[in-house]
């Protein structure tokens, strides 16, 4: 089945069984297993989402919450599953704008589709640095960040702001993270931000994917000590009648209903690195298992995590759980676990960008032999440092980590992790009319998915700068 004699692809076809063959022949003892790559995603996907989905929960109350997570855990699976199919084992395909270029081409929309799927796309990574610069730097403010006001002795602990008033959007004024525990020091937001920018730079000089497979089982290890610490937490304080009893079935206003729903929906982001992944495989038509592996493992963690915490704390939980945890040495210990994995997921997102920034400006310069080693590594140097630069100013200006994470799932996730495999699937394939119905109306939905997020992102983002002092 060739390219140029069929354009279109058949309904249910993974791959072409042939170009695989070529592909792991020609390449036999490199590339991810199917676990190994699957740990590359949840190292990528799972980590500050997480943190925010009993909040999420708390706005969407108990049965929206269950609709939407179900729905997104599935359309999730069958987004990642439609990227697969539409590389078809092409071994020259090793990103989401070749993806959609190769796939555009079959109905004379290569150059479009390209261009979108690169701008978004490099825009929803460069969002997903900040929110991991912005991650890292709370968990060590509440580490080592002294609390103000705080007597000598005290356990106290100041958090995120985050309240309710009226029909006006949930305030998120930034990080107030601190410690009674282990705080040290009174600094301002911008020192921790400096602080933690110097600590995870050198990971930046990471030039390989099939490199970010080894520190992705770091990664995924350290997030499940978290989560481990989390769950015992909250079943503790279950157990123990430290039940907060004020929850709701729905949410209170299209307002919380948009933002919970934003908020859960950027816990599966990470589609746009996808292509990478699977173009890293040894054998990629087992691409398959490490989706439903990764996304089913993330959507239980993400079950557990968002509805133990809105059931412990209620209407009063933090929008990032940790701020939730009692101030000891243990809440420390899963703040430097946190840092240590989201650490990881920045080096995974910068190593795709860095590379697709390297390669537009000096074309090949990173696969040409005769280029030396200092040739290649002052360029790749350079670009990570300007894209932690960005990404930190970015983080500075607007310290707003529930709202950060509500205009990037909107922007990058709608259209990249579910629209845009779905349109390209249905006009390239034969499908039954029913078949081809419904992936318009999936259409539908991530559009009114997408206009939703957006005017409740920038509507939060504007009132909490007004309210916020």
């Amino acid at each position: 089945m060739g390219d140029s004699a069929d354009p279109l692809l058949a309904e249910g076809l993974l791959v072409n069984n042939g170009e695989f063959d070529s592909e792991v022949a020609k390449d036999e003892k490199k590339g991810n297993s199917w676990f190994s790559s699957s740990s590359i995603i949840v190292a990528n996907m799972l980590g500050a989402g997480v943190l925010g989905l009993p909040f999420a929960c708390r706005q969407l109350g108990w049965l929206s919450a269950a609709l939407v997570l179900t729905f997104m855990t599935t359309y999730s699976i069958y987004g990642g599953l439609l990227l697969g199919k539409l590389r078809r084992g092409n071994k020259h395909i090793e990103s989401y704008g070749e993806l959609a270029k190769y796939a555009g081409s079959l109905i004379g929309e290569a150059g479009f589709w390209q261009r979108f799927c690169n701008v978004v796309g490099y825009t929803y990574v460069l969002g997903s640095l900040t929110i991991y610069l912005t991650t890292m730097k709370i968990s060590l403010m509440e580490i080592f960040q002294k609390c103000p006001s705080a007597p000598p002795g005290s356990t106290t602990t100041t958090t995120t702001t985050t309240t309710t008033v009226g029909p006006h959007p949930a305030v998120d004024c930034g990080s107030t993270q601190c410690s009674d525990h282990l705080g040290m020091v009174e600094w301002k937001d911008i020192y921790w931000l400096l602080i933690t920018v110097a600590i995870v730079y050198p990971l930046t000089f990471i030039k390989s994917m099939s490199d970010t497979g080894i520190v992705s089982y770091l990664g995924v290890g350290t997030i499940a000590f978290v989560n481990i610490v989390i769950l015992e937490n909250l079943i503790s304080e279950s157990t123990t009648g430290n039940v907060v009893q004020d929850h709701s079935i729905f949410p209170e206003n299209l307002q919380d209903f948009v933002d919970g729903m934003t908020q859960l929906t950027f816990a599966f982001g990470g589609h746009v690195l996808m292509v990478d992944i699977q173009a890293s495989m040894h054998t990629p038509s087992h691409w398959p298992k490490s989706i439903y592996s990764s996304q089913l493992f993330m959507a239980a963690n993400y079950a557990i995590v968002g509805f133990l915490g809105y059931y412990v704390y209620g209407q009063g939980v933090s929008s990032i759980i940790t701020a939730s945890l009692k101030d000891n040495g243990l809440r420390a210990a899963v703040n430097a676990c946190l840092f240590i994995h989201v650490a990881v997921a920045y080096a995974i997102n910068s190593n795709v960008m860095a590379r697709y920034f390297v390669n537009k400006l000096w074309p090949r310069v990173l696969d040409n032999p005769k280029m030396s080693y200092f040739q290649q590594t002052w360029r790749w140097v350079l670009v990570s440092t300007l894209i932690m630069f960005v990404a930190g100013l970015i983080g500075s200006l607007i310290p707003f980590f529930s709202n950060l994470m509500n205009v990037y799932s909107s922007i990058g996730i709608m259209s990249l992790s579910f629209f845009v495999p779905t349109y390209l699937w249905a006009r390239t394939t034969h499908m039954r009319k029913s078949s081809y119905a419904f992936h318009m109306f999936l259409l539908v939905l991530c559009v009114g998915g997408l206009s939703l997020g957006m005017w409740g992102a920038i509507k939060s983002i504007i009132y909490n700068m007004k309210t916020c002092k």
